[in-house]
């Protein structure tokens, strides 16, 4: 195990400290350039930092340098595109740094090894056995609802690659496609079938390509969509059409037509939008042959209402500033996201999903908004860790952000043969789908330099709890596999928990 490096660093000496290092390439062993490094501090036990965090870029050998470094307890992150964050002190490739201590001018070099994400490779074979270019090939991660992870097309001897992946499972994807002969390939699961419950599970690694994850798609009629966009102005108008296979774009004018082919069977979504996104116009479709004649009346975008409520009765938004981000969903990918303003502000029509954040002295009890739309869109909602909306094209559409004055706490301490561990992940997962929502998403934070942690403004119910060195990401998977402690959280209420940090057994 890794030593925390803490009985070196006197607190009571008040000069600064230096931490030095370089970032090597781990495959290679090689010095990396222009790599962004971060120093980021632990927290005192009474929630102050001795500094803000510090960034900086690695040199053209690959060293970095932090001067005048403040005592305290510091993590250092190593980030850049194409590659895995790397820590100081992480024991797994996956997993997190540990803090480095800096007391009176003392000085520290770490060496830090960066890892490519992963990728999956295969070919995309024809019924007999040889390889067809041109094909898109979609990767997704492997739960449901299906959520876009990366595409490409096939090339040469029908071989893809789809790059820039974190490590976890995934499915992989056809797209439709149209042969040389006019003959049609509907969208196929690697190695073959319509459906994800028939699809290999393709487990991906960093620095490594998950090979083999070859697609037979199956033979079928692809259709073809067509209509004409009608505006009460002119100006250009970017029509998109998305499907669980990706996403087609189709430049035209107000007045003027537009055209897509090669359209595999099921659900479509048609958005198009002025350049400056003042007015728009959305329509899902499920296509079961040949559809002419599509009509995409572009209006200005609707207006949204947002309002917030404590305990049943609507209040001011400057009476209990709350912050409402959002993010618009089409079956292929989601969109940015950004924060919604209170009050009155105008969307794109569509499917949304909503987290809103309570000030302190409250929670999130709830986002009421307007659901509607497919069945196949209501049946994704119901595994939806947001709160999810429809956002009409037509009319007003109404989101009420719902607050209690009512939060739970949940706090305590790690330790190991009973010293505090500080700078571990302490991560809090709600355990129903409700508790997600609410406390928008899975909650995590740094135990503070005495290893306490202290989580407030919850939504009372019941969680599990864990700390780790080992864990990037969680999820229900590694909440069972480190056996997190269940808790009860309770308004007014709270037992302190003394936890163990998990080590992974991978």
């Amino acid at each position: 195990m890794l030593p925390l490096l803490i009985a070196c660093a006197p607190w009571s000496l008040a000069g600064p400290g230096v931490i030095q290092g370089i970032v090597l390439e781990h495959a290679s062993g090689r010095a990396m350039a222009r790599i962004a490094v971060t120093l980021l501090p632990v927290a005192e036990a009474d929630g102050k930092v001795v500094s803000a965090p510090v960034s900086s870029r690695t040199g053209r050998s690959g060293q970095f340098t932090f001067s005048r470094v403040p005592p305290g307890l510091y993590v250092i992150i190593a980030t850049h595109p194409g590659y895995f964050p790397a820590s100081w002190g992480q024991r797994i490739p996956a997993g997190r740094g540990r803090p480095i201590a800096v007391g009176g001018d003392s000085s520290f070099f770490a060496e830090i090894r960066m890892r490519h994400r992963g990728a999956i490779t295969g070919r995309v074979l024809d019924e007999n056995g040889v390889g067809e270019s041109g094909v898109p090939v979609v990767a997704y991660h492997g739960r449901l609802p299906l959520r876009f992870a990366g595409s490409t097309r096939s090339e040469e001897w029908g071989r893809y690659r789809i790059p820039g992946l974190l490590p976890g499972k995934y499915w992989v994807r056809s797209g439709g496609h149209v042969l040389l002969d006019g003959s049609g390939w509907l969208p196929t699961f690697s190695p073959g079938g319509q459906f994800p419950h028939n699809a290999r599970l393709i487990e991906v690694s960093l620095d490594t390509d998950t090979g083999y994850a070859d697609v037979s798609p199956e033979a079928g009629r692809t259709f073809g969509l067509n209509g004409r966009v009608s505006c009460a102005f002119n100006g250009a108008v970017l029509v998109t059409l998305s499907s669980e296979t990706g996403q087609r774009f189709f430049q035209t004018s107000c007045g003027e037509g537009f055209a897509f082919s090669a359209l595999a069977p099921g659900p479509h979504e048609l958005f198009a939008a002025t350049q400056t996104a003042g007015a728009s116009a959305f329509l899902e479709l499920n296509l079961s042959g040949d559809l002419p004649g599509v009509n995409l009346t572009l209006v200005p975008l609707p207006r949204v209402v947002v309002e917030v409520e404590v305990g049943g009765t609507k209040v001011a938004a400057t009476q209990v500033p709350v912050k409402l981000v959002g993010r618009r969903l089409n079956i292929a990918e989601i969109d940015p996201l950004r924060e919604i303003p209170l009050g009155q502000t105008a969307l794109p029509p569509g499917h949304w999903e909503f987290r809103a954040e309570a000030p302190p002295g409250y929670y999130v009890a709830d986002v009421a908004a307007p659901s509607q739309g497919s069945q196949r869109r209501k049946a994704a909602e119901q595994l939806n860790e947001w709160y999810p909306s429809w956002i009409s094209q037509t009319g007003d559409s109404h989101v009420s952000v719902r607050l209690s004055d009512k939060p739970a706490i949940l706090e305590g301490q790690v330790t190991e043969n009973g010293k505090p561990v500080p700078g571990v992940t302490v991560f809090l997962w709600p355990e129903t789908l409700e508790g997600r929502r609410a406390a928008g998403g899975f909650l995590q934070m740094l135990s503070d330099t005495k290893g306490g942690f202290y989580f407030a403004n919850l939504p009372p119910g019941n969680y599990r709890v864990v700390a780790s060195f080992d864990i990037l990401e969680l999820d229900a998977d590694l909440i069972e596999v480190s056996k997190a402690v269940k808790v009860t959280a309770k308004h007014e209420s709270s037992n302190p928990l003394e936890l163990r940090p998990w080590t992974a057994p991978f």
